[in-house]
């Protein structure tokens, strides 16, 4: 008799959680629908920060969109590529955020596949071109020098892009805790972790949790709270290392030596460093900081690329560009920086030496 009563509680106590998360689910589809991501695409990395985790694939939509996501087998959204550069062939490495990962296109329509196909086609000297695209996303320059300092090196690029989003890049670069300046100098450290970090680790071994991620509004309600409480711990851990007066000359700082030594590490290693600038956000700060990072570089001699323009012409003949709501470039977006980055690569015998 107790035996009943006590699968009957559980029963009643199963369906009452069971109809709650119904009507959340139902809730959260009519006030704030979600971006359902199928697979949990970065992990974090002890060297780099945060990677892609090889071999996974699913599946990324909103309501502006639905791809497919595959890794390839070392952590590029890709095809497999060897480490060794076949005869006659020259690669472009391209470095960046969620912009240069793709989040809303398929992977043939990011700007580092078009640029791919575009100076293939336009080469008779019968040489080749790979660029491989080794964007992650919620990544800055630090997270991308140490990436390549790791790992990207091993392709032997001939030319390394390293996509600037001034949106997050300059926070970034602080907050991911890899490096920090001694005596004008960077020193590299152990990437933070946070509890979130943790979080996230955690939800790959769980049964079913990919199926529902790729469904469940609520649940990605949730996922993506947990990935703002990381950016919450890191905001912390930034402010009680900075002063609140001088947080922005520090990220500004910061950004400046890890220019500097992409270009240096690149130069030791026989790669071309391009940094190509993407409009800011919007008018301001952002755009003052954007504009005095465009003057470094082209003092160190960084060739630089200001995709503002293109971007501002596109928007003149009323060409969408990002996506509405969900933020990031569209396939035309990614079209315009994929021919402005090529025409510049060309014009300035970047992609012709």
């Amino acid at each position: 008799m107790h035996v009943k009563k006590a699968i009957f509680r559980l029963l009643a106590a199963a369906l009452m959680v069971s109809s709650a998360l119904v009507i959340l689910e139902i809730a959260v589809r009519i006030v704030s629908p979600q971006r359902n991501m199928g697979i949990c695409v970065n992990e974090w990395d002890r060297n780099t920060g945060t990677r892609l985790i090889p071999g996974v694939k699913g599946t990324l939509s909103c309501s502006e969109y639905s791809i497919d996501i595959a890794v390839n087998s070392k952590g590029l959204r890709d095809r497999e590529f060897s480490y060794e550069k076949p005869p006659g062939t020259r690669r472009i490495l391209c470095l960046g955020d969620s912009f240069t990962f793709g989040y809303g296109v398929r992977a043939d329509e990011t700007f580092a596949k078009l640029l791919e196909r575009s100076l293939n086609e336009g080469d008779s000297s019968g040489s080749r071109w790979e660029a491989l695209n080794a964007g992650i996303g919620s990544t800055g320059t630090a997270q991308q020098l140490a990436l390549y300092e790791t790992e990207c090196y091993k392709y032997s690029p001939d030319v390394v892009v390293v996509n600037f989003c001034p949106a997050n890049d300059f926070f970034d670069n602080i907050a991911s805790g890899l490096y920090t300046i001694e005596n004008d100098t960077l020193v590299k450290h152990e990437a933070v972790r946070t509890r979130a970090r943790g979080i996230q680790r955690f939800t790959r071994f769980i049964p079913g949790y990919g199926f529902l991620s790729s469904r469940s509004h609520l649940l990605n309600l949730v996922r993506y709270r947990v990935a703002a409480m990381n950016y919450r711990e890191l905001n912390r851990k930034v402010s009680q290392s900075t002063k609140p007066e001088t947080v922005v000359a520090e990220h500004n700082r910061m950004t400046r030596l890890l220019l500097d030594r992409f270009q240096r590490s690149c130069a030791e290693r026989g790669s071309r460093l391009v940094v190509m600038f993407m409009p800011p956000p919007r008018a301001g700060e952002a755009g003052r900081w954007t504009a005095e990072m465009i003057a470094h570089c082209e003092t160190q001699g960084i060739p630089v690329l200001d995709l503002a323009p293109a971007f501002e012409a596109a928007r003149q003949e009323g060409l969408q560009t990002y996506y509405r709501f969900e933020g990031h470039w569209n396939a035309a977006g990614h079209a315009i920086a994929a021919r402005a980055l090529r025409d510049f690569l060309v014009t300035n015998r970047i992609a012709a030496e």
